[in-house]
């Protein structure tokens, strides 16, 4: 997601990069989607082994803004490549400020997107590292 957040940046200012690359930034975020998945559904399954003995809440909740984040992210680069190409076609002039509207939805939704995945692992690594996981395990 890091990279991809990046990657949109770049392309939010270079609109002739953007309409170079067309599909790619909306396949790596529908990538980063499946992965987020992926991930969500370990943990659910790591949470159902250690039960009530360690409070994932917070964690889990986090990991499910982080999806929600991503899933916008992936609506707003699909539709902005598909506005994109409709722009240099000579589409209506409304759809060049839709273009302006979705490279702010799409940039806005992956800083939110990585900011949360930070925050999602740092509370994953809490939960290990600080001991909590292990006492609570052993104990």
């Amino acid at each position: 997601m890091p990279l991809a957040t990046l990657a949109t940046l770049v392309l939010a200012f270079r609109p002739t990069w953007r309409r170079r690359v067309g599909f790619v930034l909306p396949v790596v975020a529908v990538v980063v989607l499946g992965v987020t998945q992926l991930a969500i559904s370990s943990g659910s399954a790591f949470d159902e082994i250690v039960g009530d003995r360690v409070d994932t809440d917070t964690h889990e909740s986090l990991a499910l803004m982080t999806r929600n984040f991503i899933g916008v992210f992936v609506v707003a680069s699909l539709l902005l490549a598909i506005l994109d190409r409709w722009h240099v076609r000579g589409g209506p002039s409304f759809v060049g400020s839709g273009v302006l509207v979705l490279v702010v939805a799409a940039v806005a939704s992956s800083l939110l997107a990585t900011a949360w995945m930070i925050r999602t692992g740092d509370e994953g690594a809490r939960l290990v590292w600080d001991g909590i996981l292990t006492a609570q395990l052993t104990g």
